[in-house]
């Protein structure tokens, strides 16, 4: 199960990310207005991304009752993350924010990586290596990203003080959420991996 779950996350971080990308920095017509601009682009982009996370929970709560598992730091992110596309997605503005904070997804492409290499047996091949150092440094730079969009958040507070209460509470809650605890978390846990090469679910379970 995790196996079509870590597939599913790959291929959809990376081309959610992308386009994100593409739509942040080269279309660039959200910036015009943090507050209110929407385009038809952005307005798909949001509604396939609260789709991928509301598959994200539901596989997440299944796969956890059917191998007794429970990750706190990834229920955490997936709820803070629905929501925020759920809020987005209900008052139709504000899309310049959550497209930006999405292209921290591209971290899953190579997470997914690590895991199908080490199911594999190939954690010792030297292509292992080279993703996980990506990886690695892929995370620090979502830390710079993630306080990048909190230096805007701040830089745009007059135009963003008219957005819903509820849309801002959750924005920041959950960028201070990542870059104070889950991204330097999942730093440590992927550099611990590069020298300790096992799966999390794995270790995780045992030590239940």
């Amino acid at each position: 199960m995790f196996w079509n779950l870590a597939v599913v996350r790959a291929i959809f971080g990376f081309i959610g990310s992308s386009l994100c990308f593409y739509e942040h920095f080269f279309d660039k017509i959200l910036a015009t207005n943090v507050a209110k601009a929407t385009t038809v682009q952005s307005s798909i982009l949001v509604s396939c991304l609260l789709g991928f996370f509301t598959f994200e929970v539901l596989a997440q709560i299944l796969f956890d009752v059917m191998f007794k598992t429970f990750s706190k730091a990834l229920h955490a992110h997936h709820f803070v993350s629905i929501m925020g596309f759920l809020i987005t997605h209900y008052y139709n503005l504000g899309h310049y924010f959550p497209v930006w904070v999405f292209t921290l997804e591209f971290s899953t492409l190579f997470s997914c990586i690590c895991f199908c290499l080490i199911k594999c047996k190939m954690a010792d091949s030297l292509f292992w290596k080279i993703n996980q150092i990506i990886l690695v440094k892929v995370f620090h730079t979502r830390t710079f990203i993630e306080f990048t969009i909190l230096y805007e958040i701040y830089y745009y507070w007059d135009v963003k003080s008219t957005m819903p209460f509820i849309w801002n509470l959750n924005l920041i809650f959950g960028l201070l959420l990542l870059g104070f605890f889950l991204t330097p978390y999942w730093t440590y846990r992927k550099t611990e991996q590069f020298f300790k090469k096992s799966d999390w679910n794995d270790t995780d379970k045992k030590q239940n």
